[in-house]
């Protein structure tokens, strides 16, 4: 702790908190004067101030930094009705103990890892403006616990709905013209990309005939035991850390229709002893090694295009 400061009161008339301002400080109470005009807070402004529990933000503001309340103990974020704020900045609640989230109806933006690593975090509920964006990591391994994407979400960023390891399915309105939800799972509109599985689903899961594209770490710390896919499956790529710690699979068949495998798709999935690639599969890259950093396992059908570019470092061959 910098200082002993445990109560401060923003008087009506600053309009402006610099960065850093309080970071690290023995805060406790954080209150604003009545028709506060305060507009701007700066980056990291209340970083680390682990023993302030709760904030109401005056409708005054405007602008907030990167980071100006992350790894702060905030478990109560109030927006002060007729809030003017239209961006929640990057990292901003990041790593807090907030348990549930509204968010006013000026908020156009969630931005990168704005409450990225709220493990406490279970329920969120977007404003009801035309468009709102949510950039990736945005909500990454929260403890959300229901989620309905509604009609105006309009962008869903990479790794934004991923590791939610307490969500069992998806909602999605109808009318929202981007996103969609199947049997619980987050798809793009079109059901070609498979954005996320919820992380608290567990036993078997077939993944959807429509989908082409297993997204960036949709089934990253997946609970699943199990995951199929249909005989004549169209899935062209696995992405990148698609399967990361889904340390419940033991084996899974790579579909023959598969042509890329990206990095780090399998890794850590402690338990997966046998991969097989389906008969006349077409695969024809994985992205470095890293794409299978894990441990021992039984291939079956090693793709024929692969051996030209294949760098072995040890190789033991059966009696």
């Amino acid at each position: 702790m910098y200082t002993a400061l445990e109560t401060i009161t923003i008087p009506q008339g600053v309009s402006f908190i610099g960065r850093e301002a309080f970071a690290h400080t023995a805060l406790e109470m954080l209150t604003f004067a009545q028709d506060a005009q305060l507009a701007v807070i700066e980056q990291y402004a209340f970083e680390g101030t682990d023993r302030l529990s709760s904030v109401t933000l005056p409708a005054s503001l405007t602008t907030m930094g990167t980071g100006a309340f992350q790894n702060s103990g905030l478990t109560t974020l109030i927006f002060e009705e007729g809030s003017a704020l239209n961006e929640i900045p990057q990292s901003a609640f990041a790593k807090t103990k907030l348990t549930a989230l509204v968010l006013p109806n000026s908020v156009t933006l969630v931005n990168h890892n704005a409450f990225n690593g709220v493990s406490t975090l279970k329920s969120v509920t977007f404003g009801d403006n035309e468009g709102i964006r949510l950039m990736s990591n945005a909500f990454y391994q929260t403890g959300l616990q229901t989620l309905h994407i509604p009609e105006n979400i309009t962008y869903i960023g990479e790794y934004c709905f991923v590791a939610l390891s307490e969500l069992k399915e998806f909602t999605v309105a109808q009318s929202n013209p981007n996103y969609t939800a199947s049997d619980g799972l987050l798809l793009t509109k079109s059901g070609r990309k498979l954005i996320a599985v919820p992380g608290g689903r567990t036993g078997s899961m077939m993944v959807p005939l429509s989908v082409e594209e297993i997204g960036f770490g949709a089934f990253e710390e997946s609970k699943l035991s199990e995951i199929r896919f249909h005989e004549d499956t169209n899935i062209l790529t696995f992405g990148y850390r698609a399967f990361f710690k889904a340390e419940n699979i033991t084996e899974i068949t790579v579909p023959a229709s598969v042509v890329s495998i990206d990095y780090y798709a399998f890794a850590y999935c402690k338990n997966l002893k046998t991969v097989t690639f389906a008969q006349d599969n077409r695969l024809k890259a994985f992205t470095r090694a890293h794409s299978w950093e894990t441990f021992n396992w039984r291939i079956s059908r090693f793709p024929t295009a692969l051996w030209r570019s294949l760098i072995l470092h040890s190789m033991a061959v059966p009696s």
